[in-house]
């Protein structure tokens, strides 16, 4: 599943390739679980037009006893995401989302959707790893901002040591996206 994954990646990476140079991105997002130790996540990733490779790290606040050793681990991913067009863009391609949305949204605002792959990268160990999708929304007050608020759900099948942590896959995020 992992080959399938990185070769995805590859073909997403390749095909934005073609596409106006946009620019470097840093993440930070955290859990959203009021009943654990939330998981904090850094990316730094490349866009090219719609699409975004990146490379990225998660750490789980949950320590062995005495040790102070993580558990589970501190793992590496890396991934692939596709940036959708805004929501409130009058020229999007669904009819009817624009026109319920300005009812109640400002016009300068871009809500804009992403989805893409990813998967763990261990470097030193192979005791944890997650690979899965990841779907959210980029919320910015204006389309020439360089930072947005993120809120995303990842759907990872994770395994080894991360397998135990969360019996729900399914696992929310907040954060922000800064674009340089």
């Amino acid at each position: 599943m992992k080959r399938a994954i990185l070769t995805i990646i590859a073909v997403l990476c390749l095909t934005a390739s073609v596409q106006a140079e946009i620019g470097v991105t840093l993440w930070g997002l955290t859990e959203q679980d009021f009943g654990g130790a939330n998981a904090i996540t850094g990316r730094i990733g490349y866009q090219l037009g719609n699409i975004e490779a990146f490379v990225g790290s998660t750490w789980t606040p949950k320590y062995k006893e005495g040790t102070r050793e993580m558990e589970p681990p501190q793992v590496f991913s890396v991934g692939a995401l596709y940036h959708y067009v805004d929501l409130l863009d009058v020229n999007s391609p669904m009819p009817w989302i624009p026109d319920v949305l300005l009812m109640v949204i400002p016009e300068d605002v871009v809500i804009q959707p992403y989805f893409g792959v990813q998967g763990t990268y261990n470097i030193v160990d192979t005791d944890a790893g997650f690979f899965g999708e990841i779907v959210g929304l980029q919320l910015k007050a204006k389309a020439e901002d360089k930072s947005s608020f993120i809120i995303e759900a990842q759907y990872n099948n994770a395994f080894n040591d991360l397998a135990g942590r969360n019996e729900n896959q399914l696992v929310m995020y907040a954060g922000a996206r800064f674009l340089f």
